[in-house]
């Protein structure tokens, strides 16, 4: 993103600038391989410096949609789950006390499982 903002900044101080081959190549150098892979995808070898920059601002764009739509779905998984939540703790005080002493011990042995495993790792 930063290498688009430094080529959007050049346009914007200078209106008769061109992309040049060092553009598409610093761009393409400072993407993850990911894009560099979604890049090669029916690749054209005599793609110009701006279809280079072209083509990859159109794969950050489908990434950065795709994240979004996660991100939504997240909101409304969330949501999902609070209205679970509220539907158990409306019962009676007793029943919701033992739920949640259940649960905080299900949650904190999971947590100690994750907390275990990414110590083996490193």
């Amino acid at each position: 993103m930063l290498q688009f903002n430094t080529l959007r900044n050049r346009f914007a101080h200078e209106p008769q600038s061109t992309i040049t081959q060092k553009d598409g190549d610093d761009l393409y150098n400072g993407m993850g391989d990911h894009i560099r892979a979604a890049f090669h995808l029916h690749y054209n070898e005599n793609l110009s410096p701006a279809g280079r920059v072209r083509r990859i601002g159109m794969i950050i764009v489908i990434l950065l949609d795709r994240a979004l739509e996660h991100l939504q779905d997240a909101k409304l998984f969330d949501i999902a789950l609070m209205e679970e939540v509220k539907d158990v703790l409306k019962d009676s005080p007793v029943d919701r006390e033992k739920y949640q002493k259940e649960t905080d011990g299900r949650i904190r042995a999971r947590f100690e499982e994750l907390k275990k495993a990414q110590h083996k790792e490193t």
